[in-house]
């Protein structure tokens, strides 16, 4: 490529990784979002279920009452 064709290009190749940029850290942020969302619904899930568990069961005969050992 001759240095003319680079000098013409440089305004656009800017822009293009701003734009980039921009969506990278959108597609982060979502990233994001979706781990912490996903880690609190597990988190209530889990307390929900220990208090149901304790609710039904004696936490010291939960893991002796479940078969085989699963507290499903």
């Amino acid at each position: 490529m001759k240095p003319k064709d680079v000098r013409s290009f440089i305004p656009f190749s800017y822009h293009r990784e701003q734009l980039y940029s921009i969506i990278g850290i959108l597609i982060r942020m979502i990233i994001v979002c979706n781990m912490f969302r996903a880690a609190y619904y597990t988190l209530i899930s889990a307390i929900l279920y220990m208090i149901c568990n304790t609710r039904h069961l004696r936490p010291s005969t939960a893991w002796q009452a479940a078969p085989h050992g699963n507290l499903r």
